[in-house]
């Protein structure tokens, strides 16, 4: 009796640690067998989530959380989240709404009702990370697969936040890419579409609110700027401008209502921009309000601009 009640203990343990669920598996490793599941069942203490996979009484059912990880118990020790789900677990911009959405190497139990399970000969360790209780697919990796199951542009999104947080670089994508995108796979043309269009100098955009900008800009014919360019100052510091074209020394920067900046960061950005004007550059200023109500007298103001300059 005192054997399997410090069995239970361990087990009541690990469960705590993926949200009150544990497999058959995890329970007859502790001694605990089958007729210790169907008694545990029938008084209630444990629900039968998957035909694998039970939770402890008392413990929250329905949350994200809880239905990935049930999820990910039943498919066996191969699963590995990922795709849409590794997404918003790595808190990639575009993916605040989560899927259940996994990838095995080998199947084990059942599929999981309500899940999407990819199936792939070989997962390799470089290409899975442990968040938390999780095993999931490195932002690389998860990258590239979001690739193949969502737009284009929702994909552009996730790549820029995790470019602009740093988990990610071109030299990392680009391997994965080569280490796991033979010539047709699904998603892979999509990623190389957008690493071309992201030279070695290029910066990600610092909101989706930039992001509109420059697609409205380039939409109306003018010339794709450089993102977040460095330019140094007289007095040494660097500034960055958040759209750029260097060639014609014309940048923008994206201005909110100064009195929720602060004192201080208005004089900072104002003495930025004084240092960036005396080395002979022009800047246009944008509000949220001027791209969203009036996006095409925005563009025409860039065009005179840039004109300008060759005149």
């Amino acid at each position: 009796m005192t054997a399997h009640r410090d069995s239970e203990r361990a087990l009541a343990s690990q469960a705590s640690r993926r949200f009150g669920l544990f497999t058959r598996t995890h329970a007859e490793s502790l001694g605990l067998d089958t007729d210790w599941l169907w008694w545990w069942s029938t008084s209630g203490r444990l629900t039968l989530v998957h035909p694998d996979v039970y939770r402890f009484a008392g413990a929250p059912a329905g949350t994200p959380e809880h239905d990935l990880m049930a999820a990910l118990l039943q498919v066996g020790p191969t699963g590995v989240v990922s795709h849409r789900a590794a997404a918003w677990l790595h808190e990639l911009d575009g993916f605040s709404a989560p899927v259940v959405e996994l990838t095995v190497t080998r199947l084990v139990g059942s599929l999981p009702r309500g899940a999407t399970v990819h199936r792939l000969a070989n997962v390799k360790p470089i290409d899975v990370v442990t968040l938390g209780p999780w095993r999931v697919t490195a932002p690389a990796r998860t990258l590239i697969d979001v690739c193949a199951v969502r737009p284009r542009w929702r994909a552009e999104l996730a790549l820029d936040d995790a470019w602009r947080r740093s988990l990610v670089s071109r030299e990392m994508l680009a391997q994965r890419l080569a280490a796991n995108c033979g010539k047709g796979r699904r998603g892979a043309g999509v990623m190389r579409g957008l690493l071309a269009e992201r030279p070695e100098t290029w910066r990600p955009l610092g909101s989706h609110f930039e992001r509109l900008l420059v697609d409205q800009l380039v939409a109306r014919g003018l010339p794709q700027p450089v993102t977040q360019f460095e330019v140094i100052r007289p007095d040494g510091a660097v500034a960055l401008l958040d759209l750029a074209w260097p060639e014609h020394r014309l940048g923008v920067e994206f201005h909110g209502y100064q009195w929720h900046q602060g004192r201080s960061a208005w004089e900072a950005g104002i003495t930025r921009d004084n240092g960036v004007v005396s080395l002979g550059w022009r800047i246009l200023y944008a509000t949220r309000k001027e791209v969203r109500e009036n996006p095409a007298g925005f563009a025409r103001n860039v065009a005179r601009s840039l004109a300008a300059s060759v005149t």
